[in-house]
């Protein structure tokens, strides 16, 4: 009778991925034993609880001791589900956990103890708000009231801030050369206000610096104004001012 494979389900107990498990069929030797080996990346998605034993605000990173016993889990800002709320030591909280690049283990989906989750998230809104405002440019593009360049001006100048923001996230982690603020500011005023916006929420970069805030919310505004100038005249004669305005300035 010839050897079965045999399949066996292991979960973790700690309620992590459910890890499957193949034994080959061995040689027609039935007293040779079979021999396999099994790597595997456990997952926790339970909540656990622990308290917040070491917190870096200007790094924004500490370490979570969890409540029944175990090492320290990392975390870091970009976990915690709540952006409003800057975590302190001793706070009580709740998260899955998952390995990392390295094979410790670092804590997700964090959550301050008794805390609901938010249906929408700052990164949520964020996206809506810049999604929605790029669909107006289309729509308004459709109707003919503004030159389709500038919804390629928008889209192109949002992908670059976007790409901007994320390397000086990268840059500032790695003590890097940073992008100037004022390229930031510029990049958004000619139009890569809606990826920047989803920027700063997706790397917590930009956030909690009121000076950057003020300077950021001044070139929506002033991109706002000359948009809606340009939209307030025909696509021709506002093409036709712009490259004017253009060409002057240079």
């Amino acid at each position: 009778m010839p050897d079965a494979s045999l399949n066996r389900n292991l979960a973790s107990s700690d309620g992590g991925a459910i890890i499957t498990v193949f034994v080959a069929p061995g040689s027609s030797n039935r007293n040779q034993p079979h021999s396999f080996t099994v790597k595997a990346r456990t997952i926790s998605t339970l909540p656990h609880e622990g308290t917040l034993t070491t917190w870096k605000d200007d790094k924004g990173f500490g370490f979570i001791k969890p409540t029944h016993g175990g090492p320290d889990v990392f975390v870091h800002v970009s976990s915690f589900a709540n952006k409003r709320r800057r975590p302190v030591v001793n706070d009580h909280v709740e998260f899955a956990s998952q390995p990392d690049t390295d094979g410790r283990l670092k804590a997700t989906s964090v959550r301050f103890h008794g805390e609901k989750p938010d249906i929408l998230t700052p990164v949520h809104t964020s996206s809506m708000v810049a999604l929605g405002f790029i669909a107006y440019l289309g729509w308004s593009v459709f109707r003919g009231t503004l030159p389709s360049p500038v919804l390629w001006l928008y889209l192109l100048a949002s992908g670059g801030s976007y790409l901007l923001y994320r390397h000086d996230k990268r840059a500032s982690k790695a003590g890097r050369y940073r992008i100037p603020e004022g390229t930031l500011h510029i990049s958004e005023l000619i139009g890569g206000w809606p990826g920047a916006l989803v920027a700063q929420q997706v790397y917590q970069h930009k956030t909690t610096k009121l000076s950057y805030q003020f300077g950021f919310w001044i070139c929506v505004i002033i991109n706002c104004a000359i948009l809606y100038w340009i939209s307030s005249k025909t696509p021709v004669e506002a093409l036709i001012k712009s490259v004017f305005l253009m060409r002057t300035s240079i």
